[in-house]
């Protein structure tokens, strides 16, 4: 084949319909540059096919509550004020994932506290009724108190706590 006809395939009807057939399936983007359009048109289609691939797989991702810099300033230009309403919003949410954070240790902290109480309480009660049993004549009685009350203070200093975390 001469140089002229291979120029003429290149841009035949036939071949340029094909080519249009293979960009149809690139973003939007790539298909409205004429520029694009010209450079796709010496490819062959299976080279559009890949590159059809490629571009239809490509994204950005990241992770955290907010964006990268470059999507401010994206969002800023599609709707100005949306940068500043984002990072508002982040603020907000970190107040009130703190709030409830506080909230939960506050919790925590009197729940143990009020445990401890009425485990001293207890533990005081069975004290007394061991002594109460021993004034009037049943020390086997009182034992068992006074044995119950030191199983259940030596249980807690070997586990160190009545029921463990896991978090």
């Amino acid at each position: 084949m001469s140089k002229e006809k291979k120029s003429e395939a290149k841009t035949s009807p036939a071949n340029t319909a094909k080519t249009k057939e293979d960009v149809s399936s690139l973003p939007e983007l790539v298909r409205e540059d004429p520029e694009i359009i010209e450079n796709l048109k010496r490819l062959d289609p299976e080279q559009i096919r890949m590159l059809s691939v490629t571009l239809g797989r490509s994204k950005t991702t990241y992770s955290g509550p907010l964006p990268p810099a470059e999507q401010f300033r994206i969002y800023e230009e599609a709707c100005p004020g949306a940068g500043e309403r984002i990072l508002a919003w982040a603020d907000k949410e970190q107040a009130f994932r703190h709030g409830i954070d506080t909230k939960l240790s506050d919790a925590m902290i009197k729940d143990t506290e009020q445990g401890q109480k009425l485990g001293f309480a207890v533990m005081v009660g069975l004290m007394g009724s061991a002594v109460v049993c021993g004034w009037i004549g049943q020390p086997w009685l009182g034992a068992a108190f006074v044995a119950a009350t030191a199983l259940d203070v030596v249980r807690k200093f070997i586990d160190g706590r009545g029921e463990k975390d896991e978090s």
